[in-house]
């Protein structure tokens, strides 16, 4: 009880007393934590859609039958596999453009009967079942879908599909958990009628043992090939995953910047009261309890900007998927992403990252909060006096660091030990870290080429305001390193959008070389 009056009179007061610092601290956390939590529900929500789309209409198939060059192939294998599987579902598939909407989309033909028990109870859903068997150009839409382009029941769609245009007429909405929104569904006899497909399936979806697979293969064609659902999964998620992991990683460095905002703010705090401090020592305060009332303000100020963050992170998130969602649809292929809404879990992932985060970030300077002895509470420059002696010390962890971080980057990038390059991103973090120590040393180099020119400009200002900084380099060098990692993020972002687009063009110009291409309109 003591303890939580004291955390109250002394961290309260020196939190509204720095309002300034304070306010760029939560500010900080605020922004990174929403940053990172706004590019991870975008990038985890894109991830969903793709996967739904590779997925396909059933969700419990775990085998499919393909075409082993991609094409449709003639369905009378299906009456062979039904014998051995009567729950097989058959589909066509094909992509569809929509030139009014300036958008590619995936038309489905389902065998309607078989395959509605998994789109038949999804929330938001109305259509008529026997006006979709009657209407040969009838489509169901997911409710996103219609909502996001103001598409209704009777509305028709004009569509590019096998280079030709097509209409197609809206006869009602599915929700969106039964398909990816950008997904048009037709009922199979309909679909082959209508688009002159007749006899042929573009696969056909099986639930299945291992046995019954094998037997399966058996009495396939040499054409077509039976292929786990998990597998097809896992080689299209494979895609997308250094992409996801990247974007996360940049977005998670983003919370450094937020984190050394907050270690300044603490460490100004413990210099600004040093005589507190040794007072309370003097009174018989331990150590320990020196600690915790500068982490308590650390906590604060984390837990103020986390949550501040949430509400940043549902802002980034909105435009993330739009950015992430367009990004992924150009490289690997259309999906939509429209559900960027910030869950309970993501804002729990927010809070608790940024107070652990902020604690952590405390502790350095609440450690050096408890060195402060009663004798030292009238003594200027007791702080930067220790820190000059370790300068050598530092400068000499940075550049072991700097190499250890580029050593384990560079291995990784030789070996590629696992699909998770996490020697490259410790690698990265030890280059951060790094940078930091290094970066007293450096400001002080920096600060002596400056000294000239900046006091002929200047003149006497000059001359003061470096000389706090030459006096104060461990504090500034900690605002330095935000710039720094700020600037970097940018760097990074850049670097990673225009590397996705120089490797597709690179692969473009050594694999495509005609001057000119003839293609479908419908082709994507």
């Amino acid at each position: 009880m003591k303890f939580l009056r004291l955390a109250g009179l002394f961290v309260f007061r020196t939190i509204r007393e720095e309002r300034f610092l304070s306010f760029l601290s939560i500010i900080g956390v605020a922004l990174g934590t929403g940053l990172f939590i706004g590019v991870k529900v975008a990038s985890d929500r894109a991830v969903a859609s793709f996967e739904a789309k590779v997925r396909g209409i059933s969700p419990s198939a775990n085998y499919e039958v393909l075409d082993v060059s991609g094409i449709d192939f003639k369905e009378e294998i299906y009456r062979e596999l039904l014998k051995l599987d009567e729950g097989s579902i058959p589909e066509l598939k094909t992509t569809a453009y929509v030139p009014a909407l300036r958008e590619a989309v995936d038309l489905h033909g389902i065998y309607t009967v078989k395959a509605m028990r998994y789109l038949g109870h999804t929330r938001g859903g109305e259509y008529d079942l026997e006006d979709f068997f009657r209407q040969p150009n009838g489509v169901l839409i997911a409710k996103g879908f219609a909502d996001r382009y103001e598409l209704k029941k009777g509305d028709e769609i004009k569509v590019l599909v096998y280079n030709r245009e097509y209409a197609l007429k809206v006869l009602g909405t599915l929700g969106d958990e039964a398909q990816p929104g950008n997904s048009l569904i037709m009922d199979l006899g309909n679909f082959q009628d209508y688009f002159d497909k007749t006899g042929y399936l573009t696969k056909i979806d099986l639930a299945v043992d291992e046995g019954r697979a094998e037997e399966i293969r058996h009495i396939l064609p040499p054409d077509l090939a039976l292929e786990k659902t998990e597998g097809l999964l896992r080689n299209q998620r494979s895609l997308l995953t250094s992409f996801r992991y990247n974007i996360q990683l940049i977005s998670l460095i983003a919370v450094l910047v937020g984190l050394f905002l907050l270690y300044n703010t603490i460490f100004i705090s413990v210099i600004k009261r040093r005589t507190e401090i040794g007072i309370l020592r003097g009174l018989g305060a331990d150590k320990k309890t020196v600690v915790m009332l500068f982490a308590v303000q650390g906590m604060v100020l984390g837990l103020a900007g986390s949550l501040l963050g949430v509400a940043v992170g549902q802002v980034a998130a909105y435009f993330a998927a739009f950015a992430i969602g367009k990004t992924v649809s150009s490289i690997y292929g259309g999906i939509p992403v429209t559900d960027y809404a910030v869950t309970a879990r993501d804002a729990l992932t927010a809070l608790f990252l940024g107070v652990v985060m902020s604690v952590l970030a405390s502790l350095v300077p609440a450690w050096e909060s408890s060195k402060v002895r009663p004798n030292e509470s009238f003594r200027t420059g007791s702080f930067e006096g220790r820190y000059r002696g370790y300068r050598k010390y530092f400068s000499a962890a940075g550049i072991c660091l700097i190499a250890s971080g580029g050593l384990m980057a560079y291995a990784d990038y030789r070996s590629m030990h696992s699909q998770f390059p996490l020697l490259s991103y410790l690698g990265i973090l030890l280059l951060i870290g790094g940078f930091t120590f290094l970066s007293p040393h450096y400001l002080s180099v920096a600060l002596g080429i400056l000294k000239r020119p900046v006091e002929r400009v200047f003149g006497a200002t000059g001359t003061i305001a470096l000389g706090d900084m030459n006096g104060n380099v461990y504090r500034f060098s900690v605002a330095l390193m935000s710039v720094a990692i700020s600037c970097s993020l940018i760097v990074a972002l850049l670097t990673l959008i225009f590397s996705f687009r120089n490797s597709l063009e690179t692969w473009i110009r050594r694999t495509i070389s005609a001057d000119v291409y003839v293609k479908p309109a419908s082709c994507t």
